[in-house]
């Protein structure tokens, strides 16, 4: 049995509640080691710090935050007021993988989640260890939405070769000339009423100095200087570079008693390539793959039934293309990382991204109803560490769920006009130590937030420290403009 003590505690009456294991640290496991931290954090932004002065973020700002009057910059839960109504479960709480099973994998990172016949589907990264290390896979669950039953969590996407721990490193896969890093990734869709998984086939390989170049999911190369094979943190090359592998696949699932489903084959809609160009000096072989990918129909053999579900448009919730990180209107460095975008009352919308290179508060961009593309990303006064969510509420208003300084938690803030967010809550406060090594882990607590409305409620889907995966439920009756502790003054 493992033997936990407490770590630090920031939120004790909603760690309680939430997840009992967020602020804990594993004091005793076998065969456990010192986690492979990460580098010092970028400056800090000081619009944080300003706004508890008073100070307005830039006059073209396209999002304004009024902090609540218990507002405290320098404590990490920001002095925010609890959000006491909401309820919280935790849906997957991973054990090592001697045999690989659905319940093995101490990675487990980047939920996502949509509605789907009363229940809130959820699926995530899972690993054996390590961001996006070889043999990375899908998981996902099932929880009703009324009763918040959890179901057993199933395979969505198998592994595409073996678990394998990931270096720093793809020097052995220069000397092999081959991908060896292969991994799974994807989402849910509805269409034509059926639920959707598209997955594609993707490997890390090497390094880059700029945010541009770290996404290949075209296969494209990358300019020789711009890319290196092993981490360099000094000379910048921190940004691992994310390249498709070509094969990208469907499979339809469905709800069925309350668990997750397949009721179709996995069907491949392109091929894998053969070769990958890395750079134009850089040429690496791919495959073979797992049985799982490697002998698989394409999606013309579907039935008709199915091409037909394909054909109808997506109806879930959310936006279809990853949210756009228009570049900063200020010189200086600029390394997006993450990005969300709501929609306005007005018909504008409005793209929220973070800076890894000024770390504190958001950048927003607004696009007008008629416009063809966003300008350029004020800096904002909305504190924000790593990936936000937002989104449209139904009474016209809009809501991001933002991180806790260095990701130690989550808060929520929502607007009356999608411009000026004026209540703000705690969701969860607390940072661990990871008790299972693996590569990019490091102390922290929830984080990356996907989120998605109902009809009474908002949900939110996020991992904790990149090893469990939680879920909150917010009635929307509770984000009320009118709460003197969570808001700066009524609409």
């Amino acid at each position: 049995m493992h033997l936990y003590h407490v770590q630090r505690v920031r939120q004790l009456n909603l760690l309680g509640t939430l997840l009992p294991l967020v602020a804990l640290t594993l004091a005793s496991c076998r065969g456990a080691s010192s986690p492979q931290g990460l580098p010092p954090s970028p400056p800090q932004d000081e619009g944080l710090t300003r706004s508890a002065e008073g100070a307005a973020p830039r006059d073209d700002a396209a999002v304004r935050w009024t902090p609540p009057p218990s507002f405290a910059p320098q404590r990490p839960d920001l002095g925010l007021p609890l959000l006491g109504s909401s309820s919280h479960r935790t849906l997957f709480d991973p054990a090592p993988c001697g045999a690989e099973t659905e319940r093995c994998g101490t990675y487990n990172h980047v939920p996502e989640l949509l509605i789907h016949r009363g229940h809130v589907v959820v699926l995530w990264q899972n690993h054996q260890q390590d961001e996006n290390g070889p043999g990375q896979r899908v998981l996902g669950v099932a929880v009703s939405e009324s009763e918040l039953a959890v179901s057993a969590p199933v395979v969505v996407a198998p592994s595409p070769v073996p678990f394998a721990a990931r270096t720093r490193s793809s020097e052995p896969e220069l000397k092999a000339g081959r991908v060896n890093g292969v991994y799974v990734w994807g989402g849910f869709r509805v269409m034509g009423g059926a639920l959707f998984f598209f997955g594609r086939t993707l490997a890390t390989i090497g390094w880059t100095d700029a945010a541009q170049f770290r996404k290949r999911y075209d296969g494209s190369p990358l300019p020789t200087a711009r890319w290196r094979a092993t981490r360099d943190e000094r000379a910048g090359f921190d940004l691992d570079v994310w390249f498709g592998l070509g094969m990208d696949f469907v499979q339809r699932f469905d709800v069925v008693d309350g668990g997750l489903v397949a009721t179709s084959e996995r069907y491949f809609t392109t091929a894998l390539r053969e070769e990958l160009q890395v750079t134009p000096e850089v040429r690496l072989k791919v495959g073979p793959l797992e049985k799982a990918y490697a002998e698989r129909p394409p999606i013309t053999r579907a039935p008709a039934d199915m091409q037909r579900q394909l054909a109808a448009p997506r109806t879930d919730r959310g936006s279809v293309e990853p949210a756009p990180a228009p570049p900063s209107c200020e010189p200086g460095p600029d390394r997006p990382g993450h990005a969300s975008e709501f929609g306005r009352a007005d018909g504008a919308r409005v793209a929220l991204r973070d800076n890894l290179a000024r770390l504190g508060v958001y950048y927003a961009s607004v696009r007008g109803p008629t416009a063809p593309s966003y300008g350029c990303s004020a800096r904002t006064n909305l504190p924000g560490w790593g990936l936000m969510s937002a989104g449209e509420l139904p009474d016209g208003g809009a809501f991001v769920v933002g991180g806790l300084p260095d990701r130690h938690g989550l808060y929520l803030t929502r607007s009356v006009d999608g411009r000026r967010f004026e209540c703000s809550w705690l969701l969860a406060a607390g940072a661990q130590e990871p008790f299972w090594p693996g590569l990019f882990k490091h102390q922290s607590g929830a984080q990356y937030p996907s989120s998605r409305v109902s009809e009474r409620h908002l949900w939110i889907a996020y991992s904790v420290g990149k090893q469990r995966i939680g879920l909150t439920r917010v009635p929307l009756a509770a984000l009320r403009a009118d709460d003197p502790r969570a808001c700066a003054s009524s609409p």
